[in-house]
């Protein structure tokens, strides 16, 4: 009976070791508590078959081998010596260490087996790619949740690195050996392409309990030289929010706010830093043509969804959902402003009621707006508070009882304003008469 007790006593301390009893405990159980009651059922009844098979299994080899059941003899004291060492091993870190070698040597090298097995059930997005980024329906990325803490930064939303970085989202945990493993590329990547345009983000998602204290996270990313901004996600609400299973998996997130490559596990790392390339390549243009537009004194191209809405300042920028505005006056130059109630879209905005307004100073010689009606309507153009007049209508203008109007229909760019030839400063403003108009981008000339 005492070996029974003892067997009782250290049960839960063997299964808290799991780390599938523990992922059960921290992502099946908060979204479905019947779900998560019969997984750990299902893991105990699992577990309690394989340790009964083996104390079976050692009952009848102890019979058989006297000396290795005698608690004075030569084996069960080399055994508690082989624990003693163990022990010594991980109170200094060494048995990582000892891993790291097995794997880099190639004497052990399981990760090539797990590599392969993710790689048939789970096809990588190519880092090379020749069908346009703009034709790919990817995914949008999603936001930090429930965070417990930042290090190496103060707090931030992946939404205010949209439309001004390239994003490496890097799901990670600071005791698993294959994230330990992947550390040297990302901080790597980290010092030659964080100039450039690159932030990467840790989502360090405990595996252990001992893994949630802020000390210890702060301890390892010292220990291991990592100097980016990490999340702790130690109720997993960013980890979740990703649908993620794997340490490590990382995330590729584009200008525009989409996920333009995943890839799970080590390896594959010149594939990944080619598209981190190729996404720096895409944020080097736009920041030219950005700089072209300062030095030409005419207005960016401004976007109404929340991937890339930056110049809004009537709602919230970078956030999704519904908006409800109103235009202040005098405007500021090349800054949005949406009035009445709208739904912002992460590519678009669209209005959600009666009389919505549109207002925006530019300056420039031509304004074009990108924009769609399903059921069709008329929205009218003020300039400076006045209709247009014939010289400043751009092809798309009409007239009717002396006002100017626009007719959006089908998804297209529409000409509102030109003039002379010269760069301009106006205060334009759209009356949208009904809901249902999608506003995507005003572009300049």
């Amino acid at each position: 009976w005492g070996d029974v007790l003892i067997g009782m006593s250290l049960g839960p301390v063997f299964s808290s070791c799991s780390p599938t009893y523990f992922l059960i405990l921290a992502t099946v159980l908060p979204r479905s508590l019947a779900e998560g009651t019969l997984y750990l059922i299902a893991y105990a009844l699992g577990l309690s078959l394989v340790l009964f098979l083996v104390s079976l299994l050692g009952q009848k080899f102890t019979r058989g081998a006297a000396w290795a059941a005698d608690p004075n003899g030569w084996f069960k004291r080399g055994l508690g010596i082989l624990f003693l060492i163990v022990g010594v091993f991980i109170l200094t870190g060494t048995d990582k260490k000892l891993q790291a070698y097995l794997l880099e040597k190639g004497y052990f090298n399981i990760t090539n087996v797990e590599q392969k097995l993710l790689e048939k059930a789970l096809p990588q997005e190519k880092a090379s790619d020749n069908e346009p980024v703009s034709m790919k329906n990817y995914p949008r990325y999603r936001e930090i949740a429930n965070p417990s803490g930042f290090v190496n930064t103060e707090p931030f939303q992946i939404a205010d690195l949209i439309g001004k970085k390239v994003i490496l989202v890097d799901f990670m945990t600071y005791s698993c050996i294959n994230c330990i493993r992947t550390f040297p590329y990302l901080n790597d990547w980290n010092d030659k392409y964080k100039d450039q345009g690159l932030v990467i983000v840790g989502i360090h998602t405990p595996e252990f309990a001992f893994e949630k204290k802020r000390e210890n996270v702060v301890e390892a990313m010292k220990k291991y030289g990592i100097t980016f901004p990490v999340v702790m996600d130690n109720d997993y609400g960013t980890w979740n929010a990703y649908q993620n299973s794997y340490w490590p998996r990382k995330y590729l997130i584009d200008l525009d706010g989409n996920i333009v490559y995943d890839h799970i596990g080590e390896g594959q790392y010149e594939e990944t830093e080619m598209k981190i390339q190729e996404l720096l390549k895409v944020k080097a243009k736009v920041s030219d043509l950005d700089k072209s537009d300062v030095l030409n004194s005419r207005s960016p191209e401004t976007y109404f969804g929340s991937a890339r809405n930056r110049t809004l300042i009537t709602s919230p920028t970078g956030v999704s959902g519904i908006a409800n505005g109103v235009i202040t006056k005098p405007l500021k130059l090349n800054a949005l402003s949406l009035g009445g109630t709208w739904d912002i879209q992460p590519d678009f905005a669209v209005s959600s009621a009666t009389q919505s307004q549109i207002a925006y100073r530019f300056d420039a010689s031509e304004v074009y707006f990108v924009a769609a009606s399903t059921e069709g309507q008329d929205v009218e153009v003020l300039l400076d508070g006045k209709s247009l007049t014939e010289q400043q209508a751009g092809e798309d203008i009409f007239f009717r009882d002396g006002k100017s109007y626009l007719r959006v229909q089908e998804e297209r760019l529409y000409s509102l304003f030109r003039s002379t030839g010269k760069n301009e400063s106006h205060d334009l403003e759209l009356i949208v008469p009904e809901a249902g108009l999608e506003a995507y981008t005003f572009t300049f000339g």
